[in-house]
């Protein structure tokens, strides 16, 4: 059976197009409201920097404990000041309310009756903060849900985008829209794990490494321990643990509270590294800590590396993955050769192979299930750090529901990636399938012997194979928007194999012609001919063998071209 289709046919529907809105959109308002959520926190931050600066006086300062031993004290302060000749009271600390981080040094530094500076909301004056500090971060990462954005929009657009008659833009095609979309798209998507691997590199490694670097030149001065701790954080997954230390020094004459061990940041899940620090500082030990003496607040007991470092492979592999898919992407692709029989003098002449060449598959189910691994591995890894904050949020009674409801699509994203492993996992075990061919480099016209061989065919119901040709066309869309489009379409289809006989599963071979009206293969900057034998094995509740064998048609040779000029002529006498 011979299926013929014309490129210019449009294969897409109206319903496979709203699927693909509703599916790119997802990624479109996801990255939008992720987008508007930073815009909105950041410029929170900034606003104090355009409020009126007013004396205070503290009037009550103190640290509240935790009721849980996995949640970090909280710092709670009241203030009065004078604003345009009234007298007000508030209670935050900063934007955020009740200040969680560094609690005691807080309350240090605002002890009960100083004076301090606040800033106060002109168009609110009952609303003021004393701590204010730009969030530089957001801006940084807000380039996440953008690319989220700009990758959903695009991608609606393509969805939508109308179709350029092939007469009228033939002529003025441009590169090829998967390379186009290959050194736009990929580099953006792959930016995505090098920006986070960045971003935690940053806070796991970067920045300590610049606080150890600094610290080398801050003086070393006695300090007592008043409280030590093994913080232990548990979830449903994991447990972690850190070390939670207060200590009291002495900086010129000032008596300061100080919280950190060292400049390591978050916890691991080294309980007996944390466990043997507690045990060398008990509380009422006198030891030394070393003192920023630009801000003398901030002091730490140990400057050393410690094991926790190896943390640092985690976020390298998200920044080497990205980067090499950054730069992958955007290599110059090999430019390949392109048969062309405007040209006879270019064409070789062929020579046919002695005896049959087994066929190389174009993508194996071992190739398939590694890179399905791969991509779900990336994508739930990343996923599952922002679904770990919300679920300990759960736990705590601090319920996000924003942050629920934007991982929902992304946590779906992930189950369905997850499913396609398993797919790829159960078609590992299918049957192993050989295709051998007289010819793997045949002209039009020319006669070919087919062979395969099905090991393990009696878990095969239906064995199907086919002679295909494919045409791919690039198109330069005119308009507001200078685009390109790829069309492809099936303009030959020939069936060679239709069998349900298990011993023709098993083993079997079949003669066939190459159609001799038809077009070689072809690899243009705009345009491409692909030739593949397909190979479809029916199996019952399993995944199907689907298998596609490149060949290449050549064209003809100048003695078959003249071969078939006179052909035609003769014939075209003879009538």
């Amino acid at each position: 059976m011979r299926v013929n289709s014309n490129i210019s046919s449009n294969p897409e529907t109206l319903g496979g197009k709203l699927i693909l809105t509703v599916f790119f959109s997802v990624f479109f308002f996801a990255g939008l409201f992720f987008l508007v959520f930073m815009t909105m926190e950041f410029y929170n931050s900034c606003t104090p920097y355009f409020w009126d600066e007013t004396p205070c006086t503290i009037t009550s300062s103190k640290v509240i404990e935790p009721a849980n031993p996995s949640s970090e004290p909280k710092f709670e302060v009241q203030y009065k000041y004078r604003y345009k000749n009234k007298s007000y009271t508030c209670g935050n600390f900063s934007g955020k309310g009740n200040f969680s981080q560094n609690a005691r040094r807080r309350q240090h530094k605002y002890p009960k009756g100083s004076k301090a500076k606040c800033y106060v909301n002109p168009s609110n004056p009952h609303y003021a903060v004393i701590y204010r500090k730009i969030q530089w971060f957001l801006l940084g990462f807000s380039i996440l849900p953008l690319i989220f954005v700009a990758i959903g929009a695009g991608l609606i657009y393509l969805t939508w985008k109308k179709t350029i008659p092939e007469k009228k833009y033939g002529a003025a095609a441009v590169k090829n829209t998967a390379e186009k979309g290959r050194k736009v798209f990929l580099p953006l998507f792959f930016s995505l794990f090098f920006l986070a691997g960045s971003g935690f590199g940053w806070m796991l490694v970067g920045r300590p490494l610049l606080k150890i670097q600094a610290s080398e030149n801050w003086p070393k001065v006695p300090c007592r321990i008043v409280f030590s701790r093994v913080k232990v954080s548990r979830s449903d997954k994991s447990t972690s643990y850190r070390v939670d230390i207060t200590f009291k020094y002495e900086f010129k004459g000032i008596e300061y509270v100080g919280g950190a061990y060292d400049f390591m940041a978050g916890s691991d899940s080294n309980c007996q590294s944390k466990h043997q620090v507690v045990t060398l500082y008990p509380p009422g030990k006198k030891t030394y800590c070393y003192v920023n003496p630009e801000d003398p607040t901030e002091a730490v007991i140990s400057r050393e590396y410690n094991a926790s470092w190896w943390l640092a492979a985690i976020p390298a592999v998200f920044m080497l993955v990205g980067a090499g898919g950054v730069i992958g992407a955007l290599m110059k692709k090999k430019k390949k050769h392109v048969y062309s029989p405007a040209v006879e003098e270019s064409v070789p002449d062929f020579v046919a192979p002695t005896g049959e060449t087994v066929l190389k598959i174009k993508s194996s189910t071992l190739r398939n299930f590694i890179g399905a691994v791969f991509v779900a591995l990336l994508w739930n890894g990343i996923v599952s750090l922002f679904i770990g904050v919300a679920v300990k949020n759960w736990k705590t009674g601090n319920i996000e529901w924003f942050l629920i409801i934007f991982m929902i699509p992304f946590a779906l994203i992930g189950l369905a990636l997850i499913g396609a492993v398993i797919y790829c996992f159960v078609a590992l075990f299918n049957s192993r399938v050989t295709v051998t061919i007289s010819n793997p480099r045949p002209q039009p016209g020319e006669k070919l012997t087919l062979g395969w061989k099905v090991i393990n065919a009696a878990s095969v119901d239906k064995l199907e194979i086919f002679l295909k040709g494919e045409e791919s066309a690039t198109y330069q869309t005119h308009g507001k928007n200078n685009s390109a489009q790829t069309r492809k379409s099936t303009f030959e289809l020939l069936k060679l194999l239709d069998t349900e006989n298990r011993e023709a599963i098993h083993i079997g071979r079949t003669q066939f012609t190459v159609p001799r009206e038809t077009m070689h293969s072809f690899d243009g900057e705009h345009n491409k001919i692909q030739w593949q034998i397909v190979l479809h094995g029916v199996i019952k509740r399993r995944p199907d063998i689907n298998c596609e064998y490149p060949i290449t048609v050549m064209p003809f040779t100048r003695e078959a071209l003249h071969k078939l000029l006179r052909s035609a002529e003769n014939g075209g006498e003879n009538g």
